[in-house]
């Protein structure tokens, strides 16, 4: 079975023993979607060096305009 994804390169702002609150943290800023594609989308990778550094699995989507709105609970 396919499953669609979205990789998000955190170069710049990813370090070496970042917690995955933390990776969320910085990934979740990037990830800008047309909301047509949201539906297929399954797990979201962040990238760093060509490493994955961070798999998260989309069980919802919420639209953030602060990025105050929302809060990593380890399973956003």
């Amino acid at each position: 079975m396919k499953e669609e994804c979205l990789l998000v390169i955190i170069n710049q702002s990813y370090r070496e023993g970042m917690t995955q609150e933390e990776v969320y943290s910085v990934a979740r800023k990037s990830w800008r979607i047309s909301s047509s594609k949201l539906s297929t989308l399954k797990y979201v990778f962040a990238v760093s060096n060509s490493k994955i550094v961070g798999m998260f699995e989309c069980y919802d989507w919420n639209e953030v305009k602060d990025e105050t709105d929302l809060e990593y609970n380890g399973e956003n």
